[in-house]
């Protein structure tokens, strides 16, 4: 008797929230830390390690996609904060 093969499931990024950047062409970007402790900008189509890529990039959420796994992992952002102007 055989075993079935087992799927192999990459491990997922820990990464933690910094901020957003939106430059001055209205692209926008998020910083992010990894587990290890460095720095990453997050942006639209990059590859942001252990295979995943950045596949979309919005205001409330970021979406990495494995493309050989198809494992989606989304990076919730919090709302931008509002300034008051006097």
């Amino acid at each position: 008797m055989y075993a079935a093969p087992v799927a192999v499931t990459p491990p997922t990024p820990q990464l933690t929230y910094l901020g957003r950047v939106l430059s001055p062409d209205g692209s926008l970007s998020v910083l992010v830390q990894w587990e290890d402790g460095s720095l990453a900008t997050l942006k639209q189509g990059q590859e942001v390690g252990q295979g995943f890529v950045v596949e979309r990039l919005g205001d409330a959420s970021v979406e990495l996609v494995h493309p050989s796994t198809h494992a989606v992992i989304q990076l919730l952002l919090p709302p931008e904060p509002s300034f008051e102007t006097r």
